[in-house]
């Protein structure tokens, strides 16, 4: 029997590189099916009064005059003593009216632009993982080469449609100015759009410009057609703090994507029986809808809420480390390319100001910045994504 050909030599060699990897033509999926009704209209309703109680008798605890500023204008009760705002339904539900259904989100390649809402549907990357792992250089801290590497992976797979807030924290860089060098290699190693970093104002405001940079725009001209999206997740339960309030606020003034993450788990931040826990998940993410509509009617928004309980918690644990390490040999992400922006430099692309760290505070020593902490609410999860 003779030899078969082929198995070898440049013919295998293109086979183990990103280019030898069959994939269908990028397109926007749309799901078809009609939406699983997990409980029926007199249970959703009892959820929707309870949320509706729970914003109005017990509020939400807000970290920022000015949101308290724009709830009470609107005819919220502000406590300022104890910084609760509580708010009637009325108000809820006139603001939450604002939002559109659905909604574009473009990056630098017009032809890859986006429709979020209704029955579409979109892929993209995670956020703030502070390690990163694969069979061939074993688990390490998250650093920028691997952070470039997974942006060219991103840009190169038609399955992914945006980039998340750093897929993995590049830890040996400063957390204060981190984000500007994940944002420059989000618009020059892919044309996707991406999750700008909603800690605060400044980081947001850097992502909004670096992209209308790139799409050769002013920003007041991309307000009308967004090109990033961020994430605002509460503190449940129920505070709103001054860093997440900032970034909402400075993304809705620019007409840019929010989507407001209350996290939650069951019998620690919030109570432990899924009725009431959804229910508290639901007033926290109405709570920051409105906020959206209080700063600029008519803005995208969105709410992603995750509830998790205890129990399942540490079977995802178990599952994560159990489970098998995809063989990341096959990708060679170095050769996986993307064309540069057309015309732009580094420094026309990377605003000059980067954000000094906080008096006192250094910003490169631990994986959870103390300056990105309000009065001690900021949670640890959101001080990996810099």
């Amino acid at each position: 029997m003779g030899r078969k050909l082929g198995t070898g030599g440049r013919s295998a060699k293109s086979g183990r590189n990103g280019g030898g990897i069959a994939q269908l033509a990028r397109r926007q999926v749309i799901n078809t099916y009609q939406p699983i009704e997990l409980a029926d209209p007199d249970q959703i309703q009892q959820l929707h009064d309870t949320s509706m109680r729970i914003l109005s008798e017990l509020g939400i605890r807000v970290m920022s005059d000015r949101v308290m500023a724009l709830f009470e204008a609107a005819g919220a009760r502000v406590d300022r003593g104890t910084s609760i705002t509580r708010l009637d339904e009325s108000i809820v539900m006139e603001a939450v009216g604002k939002a559109p259904g659905q909604f574009t989100l473009t990056g630098r390649n017009a032809d890859k632009r986006l429709t979020i809402g209704g029955n579409n549907i979109c892929f993209g990357l995670v956020a703030g993982p502070p390690n990163v792992h694969d069979r061939v250089n074993g688990r390490r801290d998250g650093n920028l080469a691997d952070y470039q590497n997974f942006i060219r992976l991103a840009h190169h797979f038609n399955a992914i449609d945006f980039i998340g807030n750093q897929v993995i924290s590049p830890m040996e860089l400063p957390a204060n100015n981190r984000h500007l060098d994940t944002y420059f290699a989000n618009l020059t190693l892919s044309d996707l759009s991406f999750h700008c970093t909603g800690i605060g104002r400044g980081r947001a405001l850097d992502g909004i410009r670096m992209m209308a940079i790139t799409r050769g725009m002013s920003v007041e001209e991309m307000a009308s057609d967004p090109g990033v999206i961020t994430i605002i997740s509460v503190n449940s339960p129920r505070l709103f703090d001054d860093a997440m309030a900032e970034g909402l606020i400075a993304m809705a003034e620019h007409g840019q994507p929010v989507t407001v993450t209350p996290f939650t788990l069951m019998g620690a931040m919030t109570p432990v029986t899924l009725a009431a826990a959804l229910a508290q998940q639901n007033a926290e993410a109405l709570f920051g809808i409105a906020l959206t509509q209080l700063v600029n009617p008519g803005v995208p928004v969105g709410c992603n809420p995750v509830l998790l309980s205890g129990l399942i918690s540490a079977r995802l644990v178990l599952l994560r480390q159990a489970a098998p390490v995809p063989d990341a040999r096959r990708l060679h992400p170095a050769r996986i390319t993307a064309p540069a922006p057309s015309g732009r430099t580094a420094a026309s692309i990377v605003p000059e100001r980067a954000q000094p760290p906080r008096p006192g505070r250094p910003g490169n020593t631990v994986a959870c910045p103390p300056a990105d902490r309000a009065a001690g609410s900021r949670r640890g999860r959101h001080g990996t994504t810099g």
